[in-house]
């Protein structure tokens, strides 16, 4: 059986676009619980796989990953997605459009210890 575990973090300070760093550790993101306060904005998505170096996240069509930010919700994230991250960091704002927030801006992330198989499409 999975195991649900919420992580404080990570946090965006006023005057800044970009939030601390956050170690992802052995736990799969698959959630991500939104700041009751937000100053409207995309939220991008830096990674790192040692932590030293970080990238924007892109999907495999060439668009940077961007999403949208409902304050105090959870968003379903695709652990899939995060798989070749140990770190991450959140931007407010795409890279080429960055937005600072007005105030301490702060994620949870919800983290699982298993990953669901995913149905293959097979021949039809």
């Amino acid at each position: 059986m999975a195991i649900l575990n919420v992580h404080s973090g990570p946090t965006i300070d006023a005057g800044a676009t970009v939030s601390d760093v956050q170690a992802l550790g052995t736990d799969y993101i698959c959630g991500l619980i939104c700041p009751e306060d937000w100053t409207p904005a995309v939220v991008s998505v830096l990674i790192s796989a040692q932590g030293d170096n970080y990238f924007d996240l892109f999907d495999g069509k060439g668009s940077e990953f961007i999403f949208n930010v409902t304050p105090g919700t959870v968003m379903a994230v695709d652990p899939y997605l995060l798989l070749c991250a140990a770190y991450i960091r959140l931007r407010s704002g795409t890279r080429d459009n960055p937005v600072s927030q007005t105030g301490e801006r702060r994620f949870y992330m919800i983290g699982t210890t298993k990953l669901a198989m995913r149905a293959e499409a097979g021949p039809a």
